[in-house]
């Protein structure tokens, strides 16, 4: 299991500049994010090779050269997880690049937690698993077994771990909005829809309401500030109705991904209230948001050219930067 990010120095963190100079780095690496209108044009391109052409043009430090669009994936990841490293290292404790380094990490525990060595495990030994990964990730709470959490556990001991996972990472984000109240707005509504994308998840995939409320909805998570559904299966539709977007709620095929984009949306716009401050954390936060809606664009667009998917479900897919 790979459990470390790119090393951010810590002379970095124990040196931090103040606001105005990390916002004036971060000023700078804007002019280098796509516009939104590229995303389509890119979709249009008949081959790879159209869209390397394109992609040269207009961000050449991504893929040097045609072949490396082979290897979007991981080259994408990479350059978000340096950009988010850099800002991290100049910035003062506790800003918006904490969240983006976090989410990264959730994603390398979920790969592991889904990959075929975690799934031949027994539940003992997801469960010192679980340790491992506590030691890891500051932010993962040691797991409870007591009461009905243990019987439930060894019934599934990956998905129990992995609703924990979750739960322990929205903790530390609410947590972190308590040292830093300008980014409160932006982590309750990234809280919201991050609960609402596990019960859509979780639910259809037959895991109970007992389940979740005991290793997800758990007391020290709603102590921390997450709103507890009075039905879980109802959150997502309830959030679609709160952010005016009540014409996508409802079951059927496409429910997921129509919820995802359109909370992906709503956090997009939530960041976006900080983009005419002059300095500090609000700008830092909606910039690295529209860098990782940049991210998402460009692998749903080149997935969608070298796979090939239908370019019209791939642009219903494409997010708002």
């Amino acid at each position: 299991m790979n459990a470390t990010l790119p090393a951010i120095p810590s002379e970095g963190r124990s040196a931090a500049r103040d606001w105005n100079y990390v916002s004036g780095r971060t000023a700078a690496l804007e002019r280098t994010l796509l516009p939104g209108s590229f995303f389509p044009d890119l979709l249009r391109a008949r081959n790879a090779e159209e869209a390397f052409a394109l992609l040269s043009e207009s961000a050449p430090e991504i893929f040097p050269r045609p072949e490396s669009l082979y290897d979007y994936d991981r080259l994408l990841g990479e350059r978000f997880a340096a950009r988010v490293g850099t800002i991290a290292a100049d910035s003062p404790p506790d800003g918006p690049a904490e969240i983006f380094l976090r989410q990264i990490e959730l994603g390398r525990v979920h790969e592991y937690l889904t990959g075929e060595e975690a799934a031949r495990k027994t539940s003992e030994e997801v469960a010192r698993a679980a340790g491992r990964l506590a030691g890891a990730y500051s932010w993962i709470d040691p797991l409870d077994l007591s009461g009905e959490r243990a019987d439930l556990f060894r019934a599934r001991p990956l998905r129990s771990l992995s609703l924990w996972v979750d739960a322990s990472f929205l903790r530390s984000l609410l947590l972190l909005a308590v040292r830093a109240p300008e980014l409160l707005p932006y982590v309750r509504a990234l809280a919201d829809s991050q609960a609402a994308s596990t019960c859509l998840r979780s639910l259809p995939a037959g895991i109970a309401a007992g389940e979740l409320a005991a290793f997800f909805f758990r007391p020290e998570l709603i102590r921390a500030g997450l709103r507890r559904p009075a039905d879980p299966a109802a959150l997502p539709d309830r959030l679609l109705s709160e952010y005016g977007m009540g014409d996508l709620a409802g079951s059927g095929e496409g429910r997921a991904e129509n919820f995802s984009r359109a909370a992906d949306d709503r956090l997009t716009a939530v960041a976006a209230d900080g983009r005419f401050e002059p300095f500090g954390p609000l700008p830092i936060l909606y910039f690295l948001r529209r860098l990782q809606m940049e991210t998402l664009n460009l692998r749903i667009a080149l997935a969608a050219i070298l796979a090939p998917i239908d370019r019209e479900v791939a642009g219903k897919r494409l997010r708002r930067i």
